[in-house]
């Protein structure tokens, strides 16, 4: 008895997951579309904006790395000159001596 409700009961079991295969393929099939167009919208978005953001600030970037250059340059020019000066102040102040 216990043999022929056990069978029973996985016959019912099989019968009833062979109906929710369809309702599994359409849940799939959504959330398959959904993924699809999550990962559409962000190529789409760092296609048109994110390169483009990136490269203006790369730019950006370069032109400020320039200025930086010049005033690095005109900072050692600076030092130079003072290095003359306190040379020349030494200098003098040996001859002074």
């Amino acid at each position: 008895m216990k043999k022929i409700f056990l069978i029973i009961f996985m016959l019912f079991s099989s019968c009833f997951g062979c109906l929710c295969v369809g309702d599994i393929n359409a849940g799939f099939n959504g959330s398959s579309s959904q993924i699809s167009n999550v990962i559409d919208n962000a190529t789409n978005i760092i296609n048109n904006k994110l390169i483009k953001e990136i490269n203006k600030n790369t730019e950006d970037i370069k032109a400020q790395n320039l200025e930086l250059e010049k005033l690095l340059k005109a900072y050692k020019e600076e030092l130079a000159e003072k290095k003359e000066i306190l040379f020349l102040l030494e200098k003098i102040e040996k001859l002074l001596k």
